[in-house]
């Protein structure tokens, strides 16, 4: 039982990852590179799984960037 939650949390936590972080990511990847890269055709055929997990991690690199940028310079 413990493997099977524990497994239930891996893929929980990774769909959690994916879905909040991807967006970001591939906004700022279109954004930077005038629509080329991430491709919205590719994405409709086969979006590579490790594609998916390093747009996922520039969308967190972001979100943490905007985060502390927020907090830091947020008036008092």
């Amino acid at each position: 039982m413990e493997h099977v939650l524990g497994f239930l949390g891996f893929v929980l936590r990774q769909l959690a990852f994916v879905a909040v972080f991807f967006w970001p990511g591939w906004l700022v990847l279109n954004l930077l590179t005038l629509g080329h890269y991430p491709s919205v055709r590719k994405m409709k055929r086969d979006l590579d799984y490790m594609e998916a997990e390093l747009i996922a991690v520039l969308g967190l690199l972001i979100v943490v960037g905007v985060v502390v940028l927020a907090t830091r310079y947020w008036p008092e």
